[in-house]
């Protein structure tokens, strides 16, 4: 399998990441907390997940992961040593004219290189707060109230599945496949567990000593990132009356953003 190094956009981390050549997969290097993380809880349970939802056909928007290495390389210079996970190219084999990666969130969440890559031709990410001022300009998350319930389905379905796990901080990434005219979407980075550094940053980021008055910080606790991540991202999209209602004289009502509570 022959990997080329990619700059991957939209995200904080100094994670290593890589394509294949095929650019069916994605490689990404994850920290030591993530790794046990996924060791200890998420892969039993994600495997699980994943075979009972493919064998009562429901719709999925997590991300599939492959498996998960330990890469150590040595030469002269210097050893090079990674955990590495192996997950889908949600974008494979699709011409996505315009990328976002999204969180739900307000704060920090904008990419000032974005717009400027675009123009050039260049892969870009956009975020979330790039998506809101999209909307403002020409909405271009345009679906029909069936396709939205859909994915709002899925989204609470598979959220509910990481908050239970203790999980947070992952995003949806979204692609404009233009050729097909079709919203491609996938969740992704959902093996970060709400650790005492990750309790410890909510708190500094929410007393405002950091700055960022009237946001909420991007890290808060599993149940309430579920909640606001499914709120926001349903409200991204704007709802347009397929042929069908135009003939039976209904309209799409908007987009529900309550998150269905299940136990």
């Amino acid at each position: 399998m022959w990997i080329c190094r990619w700059r991957a956009q939209g995200g904080k981390s100094k994670a290593y990441f890589g394509r294949t050549l095929d650019e069916r997969y994605v490689i990404k290097s994850i920290s030591a907390t993530e790794r046990d993380s996924f060791l200890r809880h998420l892969a039993p349970n994600y495997l699980k997940y994943i075979d009972d939802a493919i064998d009562a056909g429901r719709d999925i928007c997590l991300a599939k992961i492959l498996g998960m290495f330990q890469v150590s390389l040595k030469s002269r210079i210097q050893d090079w040593e990674h955990t590495v996970i192996i997950m889908e190219n949600v974008f494979y084999d699709r011409t996505c004219i315009r990328k976002y990666n999204l969180k739900g969130s307000k704060r920090g969440r904008i990419n000032p290189d974005a717009e400027r890559r675009y123009a050039r031709g260049e892969e870009a990410i956009f975020l979330d707060n790039d998506l809101r001022h999209h909307n403002k300009q020409a909405p271009p998350l345009l679906v029909d109230q069936h396709n939205l319930n859909c994915l709002q389905d899925a989204l609470n379905r598979d959220t509910k599945f990481l908050a239970d796990l203790g999980i947070m901080d992952y995003s949806l990434i979204l692609g404009l496949d233009k050729e097909r005219t079709e919203i491609v979407v996938g969740i992704i980075n959902f093996a970060r567990e709400y650790t005492l550094d990750k309790r410890f940053e909510t708190l500094i980021k929410s007393s405002g000593i950091l700055g960022g008055w009237g946001s909420e910080p991007t890290i808060i606790s599993p149940n309430a990132y579920r909640t606001r991540f499914v709120e926001e991202i349903l409200q991204y999209f704007t709802v347009v009356p397929t042929h069908d209602d135009w003939a039976a004289g209904t309209l799409g009502r908007g987009a529900e953003a309550a998150v269905r509570g299940s136990s």
